[in-house]
């Protein structure tokens, strides 16, 4: 497999993870791609965002704070990680994450949340622009994918 140097496989949980990097560009950031297998289990984590209940709102809960890209993007990963932790995996599953922000250059400038959140783990992301999230004050929403082998 293609990969640029310095990337090895990672085996956690008994699954294999090869990342393959064409080209170094974002190897600080991401791996382009990874050859996962061994995977018995996968988790689909839907779009997770910063809220906070607000009991007698539509839907019972507002922006942690309203457009604020930093908070909002600590409180989505804090709410990756619950669901992580309620199906027994760790960040150390996640294969696929999937950024949408309704401002690129503030999420793009909260970058550094991510990378201290993910450790030394880089899986394959995307960071897409959007017009609006499903509540005006959202400002990020994640998606993520994660696999066991066991």
């Amino acid at each position: 497999l293609p990969a640029a140097s310095g990337c090895l496989a990672d085996v956690v949980d008994g699954v294999t993870r090869t990342p393959v990097n064409p080209t170094a560009w974002a190897m600080d950031y991401y791996n382009q791609g990874e050859v996962v297998s061994g995977v018995t289990r996968t988790l689909h984590i839907a779009g997770q965002v910063s809220v906070v209940d607000a009991p007698g709102t539509t839907w019972g809960v507002k922006a942690s704070k309203p457009n604020d890209m930093r908070d909002q993007m600590a409180g989505a990963l804090a709410a990756i990680d619950a669901v992580l932790e309620g199906a027994g995996m760790t960040r150390d599953n996640l294969v696929h994450m999937q950024f949408f922000v309704t401002d690129m250059d503030a999420g793009l400038d909260s970058v550094d949340i991510l990378m201290d959140w993910l450790g030394d783990r880089r899986p394959p992301q995307s960071f897409i622009g959007v017009e609006a999230l499903f509540m005006p004050e959202l400002v990020i929403e994640i998606e993520a994918t994660a696999v066991s082998g066991n």
